[in-house]
């Protein structure tokens, strides 16, 4: 993945590179606290990306692991 943002309207959403170009999606809204987290993390300097990253839903939960 290389970055985590939000739309204008507070879409969560991600760009991965694919096949070398870059590529924006749109996260279901269950991610909105993560992304809003990893936002944070960029405003005080802490660049977590570009990195690898794995979502899941695992028993009714979001989850995000950045390997």
């Amino acid at each position: 993945m290389l970055s985590v943002g939000f739309s204008r309207n507070g879409i969560p959403l991600v760009t991965i590179s694919e096949n070398e170009q870059p590529k924006c999606y749109r996260l279901p809204d269950e991610y909105g606290d993560w992304t809003m987290t990893v936002v944070g993390f960029a405003n005080m300097g802490e660049r977590l990306f570009p990195a690898k990253v794995l979502f899941s839903l695992i028993d009714g939960r979001y989850l995000v692991d950045i390997l």
